[in-house]
């Protein structure tokens, strides 16, 4: 009798581990996507939505063992891009405990045209998780926020979780975020008491040789005001960080940037 000889095809098997894994990036990305949107200003009017640009550029650079700093610069148009809006400059240093758990901690300078000011300083607990190419992960943020006019320091915790997976053996992958943010004391002017905003993005990202990454994707931002007329923004958001490290991998991983 003959006997056939059955051999599995390597690059069939690859093809299929990574149809799955985008596939269940896809369904993290979709939870990760609609739950900040529950928390939507459902009960109060709101401006008419707003189109925006925000342009964020951020240099990663190693310092050796387990540090990294930071550095992200970001100016902001509003007004369906026909005026300027805000910058951000947010240095910071991050220390990697290992590939699950990292601890932040940094400042934010916040230019508001036409508004107040903020001076920020914050630290941030990283908690990531990696399953084959999918990296996850959840970022618990406490900010003391000190607005021109306003006395006194409001605290305000910033809950984000995270998911980023390649598309196939190329340069390219997906990315996106969900994030809501809560302020924990009220001055009576100002930002409002509890639930603040929340944010929605996602995006398409490619590796541009070995230091730089470009992402282009959406945001949405919904955020409550003192006087009951909240903001509804849809934003492109176009990112660009540059690595002083020659970054060869070109996979997300948990040092790519920082949220």
């Amino acid at each position: 009798m003959d006997k056939k000889l059955y051999t599995t095809c390597p690059s069939r098997t690859v093809g299929v581990d990574a149809a799955n894994g985008l596939r269940f990036a896809a369904r993290v990305l979709s939870i990760v996507l609609i739950l900040p949107a529950l928390f939507d200003c459902t009960n109060a009017s709101s401006e008419d939505p707003d189109f925006q640009l925000w342009m964020p550029v951020q240099v990663v650079h190693p310092m050796g063992g387990q540090w990294v700093a930071s550095m992200q610069t970001e100016v902001r148009l509003k007004d369906d891009v026909s005026e300027f809006s805000e910058l951000i400059l947010k240095p910071a240093l991050n220390l990697h405990l290992n590939d699950r758990f990292a601890f932040s901690f940094g400042y934010k300078y916040n230019d508001k045209y036409q508004e107040a000011n903020e001076n920020v300083p914050w630290q941030e607990l990283h908690l990531n998780h990696t399953m084959g190419d999918l990296i996850t992960g959840t970022q618990f943020r406490l900010e003391e926020r000190f607005i021109d006019d306003i006395d006194g320091v409001i605290p305000r915790l910033r809950v984000l979780q995270h998911v980023s997976h390649p598309i196939g053996q190329g340069p390219h992958y997906l990315t996106g975020f969900g994030a809501l943010r809560f302020n924990l004391d009220d001055q009576g002017t100002g930002p409002v008491d509890g639930f603040e905003q929340s944010r929605v993005y996602a995006a398409l990202g490619q590796h541009l040789g070995d230091h730089t990454q470009l992402e282009i994707g959406y945001l949405w931002r919904a955020e409550r005001k003192r006087d009951g007329i909240d903001l509804n923004d849809h934003a492109l958001h176009v990112q660009l960080v540059f690595h002083t490290d020659s970054k060869r991998i070109k996979k997300p991983t948990t040092r790519d940037r920082y949220r």
